[in-house]
Parts: C-alpha cells; structure tokens; sequence
C-alpha cells in the first residue's frame, strides 16, 4: 500500500492501519486495490467479512467519495458488499446503502503495564499446517490466504497451552500503531487477552495498540485499559 499523508488523530491511525490490514487481505486473494480522497478501495470481490471501502480522513462527504461508491456499484460486485465508514460520517442511504452494524475503535496506550502473561506461550504461525490449525481453533471458516504467512507487516499469531492452540489474532503494523484483529479465544481461557497484550508489547514495544468492537465484545477491551476513541459503521450495498 503505497504512502499517505500522515495520520492526525487516534481514530485516523486506527482506520489507516485497518485499511492496510485489508489492502494485505485484498493482495492475499489475487485483488487489486486503490486510494483516493481519503479511501481504501477495492472494485474486485473482497474476501467475506471485508470491506471494499474504507475511509481513513475524517473529511466531510463529498463528490469524490460518492463519484467513488458510484463507480463501485457498476463494477459488478457482489449484492451486499460493504463500506467501512470509520468514523461514522457518512450517509449514504440515499445511494441505496443501509446500516449493517455499529462498533467502538478502541486504543490502549503503550505505557500501561503489561498484563500477566497467563501462561500462554505466543509465536507466529510458520506454515499452512499451523494456518489449518488456528482456523479449526476460531470455529469458523475464514477467509485466510497462506500468502499472508510471509507478510513482514501482518503477524497472524497463536496462543498455545500445552502445545494446543487455544487463542490467537492478526496483529498488523502500521500508522505508528499495532492494529489488532480477527481477535479469538476458548472459552476456558479468561486471561487469554491479557496474555496477547502482553505478547503484541514484546513484538511492537511502544505502539499503542488498537482495533474495534462492537456489542458484547467490546467488554474485555475495556477491562484490559483499552479506551473507546470513536464510532465506525459498517454499510452494505441493498
């Protein structure tokens, strides 16, 4: 993903570095990908559960941005794909978007103590053995490439316990910060969080670190010293 001009607030740098996260998901499948006006964008099916836009400048709408959804929307997407308006800006019921959810940027600053580690052990996965594994320990099926493997940026990384995978995350650096995602644990794990904060300290010492959530499971963010920054909203195309 080529440079853009320098983020100027926490929610600008969460948004940018979610956005390269899905520039990485869009090159892992085969897409091609864009930037204009303050937009991350892809005009080719995205991966599920990924956007084909995403705003990163907190500017007002404008011709640009929907000259951009227009041309998108003749592009031959599939029905229902979405837009991640992050800072939750935008309207655009009028261009034949509704509202799919809301959620919370969150952000922990990089001088809070580290939590216990929990007795987790942490690493990278290596291989697409390790990749099979770790989506077998989300429970669900997702859209991961093992092209992403060898991304230096993006850090797909697991929690083991007795050499059993029993949580894990994306962990992608970017925009002075340490965005986390794709976030999982066992139910029997409770500190499991704590653990993986701990763990992206030692491998972005210094970055705050931040994502977002919505619903329920914004609850343990909050209780682990992750504050709420602001409202991103996610729209999909009727």
């Amino acid at each position: 993903m080529k440079s853009v001009a320098k983020p100027q607030s926490r929610v600008a740098q969460a948004a940018l570095n979610n956005a390269q996260w899905c520039a990485a998901m869009c090159r892992a499948h085969g897409g091609r990908h864009h930037i204009a006006d303050g937009l991350w964008f892809s005009d080719q099916p995205m991966p599920p559960h990924y956007p084909n836009v995403v705003t990163f400048s907190n500017g007002a709408q404008s011709k640009s941005h929907l000259a951009i959804l227009r041309k998108l929307a003749g592009a031959g997407l599939p029905a229902g794909w979405t837009v991640k308006d992050s800072f939750a800006a935008l309207d655009l019921a009028a261009q034949g978007f509704a509202g799919l959810f809301d959620a919370q940027w969150f952000w922990r600053a990089p001088d809070l103590a580290a939590p216990d580690g929990a007795g987790l052990h942490w690493d990278r996965l290596r291989d697409e053995q390790d990749l099979a594994a770790w989506q077998q320990a989300r429970g669900e099926t997702a859209p991961f490439a093992a092209a992403l493997l060898d991304n230096a940026d993006h850090t797909l990384l697991a929690g083991r316990r007795h050499g059993r995978i029993v949580a894990g995350c994306v962990v992608s650096a970017g925009a002075r910060v340490a965005g986390l995602s794709n976030w999982f644990a066992a139910a029997d794990e409770p500190e499991a969080l704590g653990s993986a904060i701990a763990a992206i300290g030692t491998l972005l010492p210094d970055a705050p670190i931040t994502g977002y959530a919505g619903g329920e499971e914004l609850a343990p963010f909050l209780a682990q010293g992750f504050e709420g920054i602001g409202t991103l909203r996610v729209w999909a195309k009727s």
